[in-house]
């Protein structure tokens, strides 16, 4: 079959378009067509505004009510990288071994948070009265990290670290809330792989080849089809079944039972994976901003687990400890926006990374995961601390959203000091800080004639992404303002941070000659 035999080469392929999109918005310029991304869809929900994500999600659902996860398995650009992340270990002697992970927990907790996102919004907004076509709403990059030594990072936790621990699309199969989706229409859809003829003798193959920890033999040879929700009609296991009897097909090709298939047991009990999401709700709080959901969910899976081993054994692994060392310090440097530096960081992460799984290992940690299945051994005591802890940091998170959301509808009834007062206090909480920020700024500085508020305000919205030609322009409104002491202020700061430049040395002289003068006027009075 075309697609098993070149299944590799058509992933590339795909993954080169998703590629060539942000290049043809961000070095071409042609910015008409803006981000794929399920979650414009809760941004439409929101406003009412369609996207062109919003398109090709509609696109994607209804595709899957007749194909199901297919999209998962061919045309996720995350899903195709972790492959590619597996590819990579493999290629460096590092087989990464299928664990068995049946939570829901940390999908669902995702789901809800941008459910709550939309309610919110609704809440001070009401709902869209209106309807709006606009493909290049959202840019293409948005809401990913820009640095390529974060990416790099993001590879290495959401992805190597992932397989490294817990198998093939490990992302996919505890993690990601759009799989989940996808899992609630396979429930519907009639394209399955099924059975043609009766299996002959073999070893399995096709239940090795499952990326999605699919018992795929048993399911064939007892129901006749995969019924498994977690199929995503990759293809690997119809390539690798020695005697072709797998096919796919919209119609049944023979008889097919109903029967329920029995799962192995998972590797965290429900316990553990309460654990596990309750830390993801905590790193969303005190890190989301930063590294970015696919991180901190990421993060929460992999720490509550760490927290579960050193409660149980009382011991922390060699590879743990070298974890928990790379990570942290990857990610605190990880916002180098130098193309070369950041790019030559990244790689070395990921390098650093490759060798401490081969050389080090993690069998201590291993061992631990095979004696967990049967035996719920998750302490109470932990599960009661971890929950306390992600309920107090979620009510602090709904609290944000709820006073962010407010600002949002104040700024639209045009009530400048509200919406000042809230963001001053909550801004910190929002997901787009450097915009956010920048606009308090321009409305302390317009709106409210709150000048040494909108200094502060403007730095810490350049803090977080600086551009010469917008912090040029900033300073010089300052002094078109008849400002010059907080325009010498906001360069200043921007010459401290590292921001030299001989046009902002220009504005400088200018706002100190205007201060000269003013003090000359003052003193000849």
């Amino acid at each position: 079959m075309f697609w098993i035999k070149n299944r590799r080469l058509i992933l590339w392929i795909l993954y080169a378009l998703f590629f060539l999109h942000a290049y043809i918005w961000y070095a071409l310029g042609y910015q008409r067509i803006g981000q794929f991304g399920f979650g414009e869809i809760f941004l439409t929900l929101k406003t009412g505004i369609f996207t062109a994500g919003t398109i090709f999600v509609l696109v994607v659902f209804i595709h899957a009510l007749f194909f199901g996860g297919l999209f998962c398995g061919w045309f996720c650009h995350w899903g195709v990288t972790q492959d590619v992340f597996a590819w990579i270990l493999e290629k460096c002697g590092i087989k990464p071994v299928m664990r068995h992970l049946d939570s829901k927990y940390i999908q669902w907790t995702w789901f809800i948070i941008l459910i709550s996102q939309v309610v919110l919004y609704w809440w001070f907004n009401g709902f869209p009265t209106s309807v709006e076509f606009n493909p290049s709403y959202t840019e293409v990059w948005a809401g990913n990290p820009k640095a390529i030594f974060m990416i790099c990072m993001t590879c290495i936790i959401s992805g190597f670290l992932l397989v490294f621990l817990f198998g093939e699309r490990a992302f996919c199969r505890s993690i990601c809330t759009f799989r989940l989706w996808f899992s609630w229409f396979d429930k519907i859809a009639p394209y399955k792989i099924r059975r043609t003829k009766d299996c002959s003798a073999c070893s399995n193959e096709c239940t090795d080849s499952c990326f999605m920890d699919i018992d795929v033999a048993k399911e064939i040879k007892i129901n006749g089809v995969i019924k498994n929700t977690a199929c995503v009609k990759c293809f690997k296991c119809m390539g690798a079944c020695p005697n072709a009897v797998l096919d796919s097909s919209f119609v049944k090709l023979g008889k097919e039972n109903n029967e329920i298939i029995e799962k192995p047991a998972p590797q965290f009990d429900r316990l553990s994976s309460l654990i596990q999401a309750a830390m993801a709700v905590i790193i969303l709080h005190f890190f989301g901003y930063s590294i970015g959901g696919n991180m901190s969910l990421s993060s929460g899976l992999i720490i509550g687990f760490i927290l579960i081993h050193i409660w149980n054994t009382k011991s922390l692994s060699l590879f743990e400890i070298l974890m928990l060392i790379l990570c942290p310090i990857g990610l605190y440097y990880a916002n180098d926006m130098n193309p070369i530096t950041s790019l030559a960081k990244g790689l070395g992460a990921i390098t650093v990374f490759v060798l401490i799984a081969k050389y080090v290992g993690f069998s201590k940690g291993f061992k631990f995961i095979e004696e967990m299945p049967g035996h719920n051994n998750t302490s109470k005591i932990l599960v009661a601390l971890v929950v306390i802890i992600a309920i107090a940091v979620g009510g602090v998170e709904i609290a944000a959203s709820y006073n962010i959301q407010k600002a949002a509808a104040a700024a639209k009834n045009k009530d400048w000091k509200t919406y000042a007062e809230v963001l001053e206090e909550w801004g910190s909480y929002h997901n787009d800080q450097r915009s956010l920020y920048f606009d308090l700024g321009k409305v302390e500085l317009f709106n409210l004639k709150q000048f040494d508020r909108s200094v502060e305000a403007f730095k810490k919205s350049f803090d977080l992404s600086y551009r010469e030609d917008l912090a040029v322009q900033t300073a010089q409104i300052y002094l078109e303002e008849g400002l010059p002491n907080h325009a010498k202020n906001l360069i200043n700061h921007f010459i401290e941070k590292g921001h030299d430049s001989p046009a902002l040395r220009e504005l400088l002289a200018s706002a100190e000659n205007e201060l000269a003068a003013k003090k000359a006027a003052i003193l000849g009075h």
